[in-house]
Parts: structure tokens; sequence; C-alpha cells
């Protein structure tokens, strides 16, 4: 919220300024404003010395799992997800993460890519922070509203650089971020693999990864309660949804067995695959038999390995980043 108010406060959209924000206004730069934020709040953090490379790269695993859980960035642009943000962000329901993606989440990735690839196509001349303070400079300091294309038209204009199929890629296609080839050049490895547990949601090794089967799981998002496990989410493409399964069932029974919600989980990452189980569920008030063929786990949780020896100028685009460090030369 701090530093909000230098960027959304001041620095601030256009259309905000004409329209007020008494009631909601519609602009496609919520990305700007919220995902630049966030990538910057935790940036911030290992740049002052606050955390290490470590946890600042757990906290970019764990974004990067959020987002790639959700099959809605398959279905919305980031631009759409800023103008539809009041008709569907801050209305969300059990099928959100299949329809929307956040633009807090993917609009911090893409800031990140943003700032990667500027810092590499200068040959580390320009990062996003010389973007950020001609925003304050152009807007900010003069109490001027930011156009609907002024960012992006700003940071070619700061950078001389060509950044439009950049930002076709990232703000206007649901295409994925090409974040592990641009992170590899700062020597960091970013890969995805499945999830060890419900309860991973991304994690930094210190080995390099190895890629092991993927075990069996329900495909849903779950709340334990007394004695039955409530389906709060139901994924694409996974079990849960094949199986016909939906948001509010409640499983009481795993064939013919009474498991919590942790027992569920072990007992059907134990099946073999193709092998088909047994739920017995309450869908409002009707007892349901429902047959479920459980799916490995996607490979959807990152995980983050910085290699001990990488090249030098790796390592020093890596520094350079980290420390907010641009050389004069």
């Amino acid at each position: 919220e701090y530093f909000h108010l230098w960027h959304v406060k001041r620095i601030t959209p256009e259309l905000f300024l004409q329209q007020g924000t008494a009631a909601e206004v519609y602009t496609r730069q919520l990305w700007i404003f919220e995902g630049i934020t966030s990538y910057y709040d935790e940036l911030l953090l290992v740049r002052s010395g606050v955390i290490d490379r470590n946890a600042y790269f757990k906290m970019l695993a764990e974004t990067v799992t959020r987002v790639m859980r959700n099959s809605g960035r398959f279905k919305q642009t980031l631009e759409e997800s800023s103008f539809d943000a009041w008709s569907k962000f801050y209305k969300q329901d059990e099928n959100s993460p299949n329809a929307i993606v956040s633009y807090y989440a993917k609009g911090a990735l893409f800031a990140l890519l943003l700032d990667l690839t500027i810092r590499l196509r200068s040959d580390d001349r320009f990062s996003l922070d010389h973007v950020m303070q001609e925003m304050w400079r152009r807007y900010g300091r003069h109490s001027v509203g930011v156009p609907e294309d002024g960012f992006e038209t700003l940071a070619g204009d700061v950078t001389s650089l060509d950044l439009k199929p950049l930002f076709d890629l990232g703000v206007r296609s649901t295409d994925e971020l090409p974040l592990a080839e641009a992170l590899a050049e700062f020597a960091v490895e970013l890969h995805l693999l499945p999830a060890m547990s419900s309860e991973d949601m991304g994690r930094v090794v210190t080995e390099p990864p190895k890629a092991a089967g993927a075990k069996p799981v329900l495909g849903a998002k779950w709340k334990q309660l007394e004695k039955r496990v409530r389906l709060l989410q139901v994924f694409d493409g996974g079990g849960a949804q094949q199986a016909g399964l939906s948001a509010g069932d409640e499983i009481v029974a795993v064939d013919g067995l009474n498991l919590s919600a942790k027992q569920m989980e072990e007992y059907i990452a134990r099946q073999q695959q193709g092998v088909s189980i047994e739920l017995h569920l309450f869908r409002r008030d009707e007892l349901k038999v429902i047959p479920f063929t459980p799916l490995p786990a996607a490979s959807d949780t990152c995980t983050i390995y910085l290699p001990q020896h990488p090249g030098s100028l790796q390592q020093q685009r890596l520094s350079n980043w980290l420390k907010g460090h641009v050389p004069t030369s």
C-alpha cells in the first residue's frame, strides 16, 4: 500500500481522473497498477536486504504456481482481466479458476518478464526501474493521467526497444509467458513439476530437480468438514470434472471408507493409473455413488533452482537485477 501512494494515487489512469472513483471505472490498465506493484512488493524486499534470495525465489515460485493452476489464463488476457474486474474478478464464484486470470499475479509475472527482457535486450543499460521513473516524471509529478496506451508507449520511448511483440504476447494474448527462458539468462532455472501434495505451492531446491512420476489426484480444491469433505472448486480437465463432480458436493466415503481430506488424498495417490474407485457423496440432500478414475497431477508447480556455478555473465545479470543496479558504461 505504501508503493500505491506513488503508483496508483499519483501515477494513475487517465480514466480515473476523468470519471472519478466514486463509481466503477473500466480500464485495461489495472494489470499495470496492481501487477507491477505486486512485482515490486517482493523485489524491493530482497533489494533492501529484508529477505534473502532464496526467500524471494520461494515467493516467485508460489506466484508462478498460482497462475499455472488456473486454466482461466487460457481464456482471458491481462487487458481483459483488467477491464472486466468489476464484473468478474470482484464477483468470483466456484468456477472462476477455470474462467479468469488474476491481473495481480499474472500482471506481476509479466512485469518480471518485461524487466528481464529490457535488461537483456539493452545489455543491462535499461530496466523496468527506468520506465517507472519516467512514469513519475511524465505523469505522476504533474498529476497527469496515464492514457490507455501510455505505459506501453513510454516503455518503448525510454528503452528505444520495439516492445510491441512482447506486449502482444503477454498482455493481449493468452499464450504462456516465456519465463523459464528469460530467467535462464539470469542464472535461474524454473521448472514446472507435479505437486508433491496439496500443500505444495512451489519451492526452491538446492539440487537440480529430477522429474518424478505424477501422483494421481482428485482434480479439485476441497475443505474438511466434521465428517465430510466439501468440494470448493473443480478444475478443468481433471479427474473430478471428468467424473461429473461439482463444487458443493460433500464426499462421505471413498470405496466405502470414511476418510479425512488428508487420508482421501493419500488413498487416491496410491491408486494405479486407470483404476476406478467409488466416491460416496451428498449433492444437496441426495446420496450418490460415483465412479471416479484419478488422473495424474498436472505439471503446474513451480520449482526454482539456482545453479551453484553459473556463467559469469548470467551471474552478473542476476546480481544487477536483484540489487537494482544498472551499469553506467
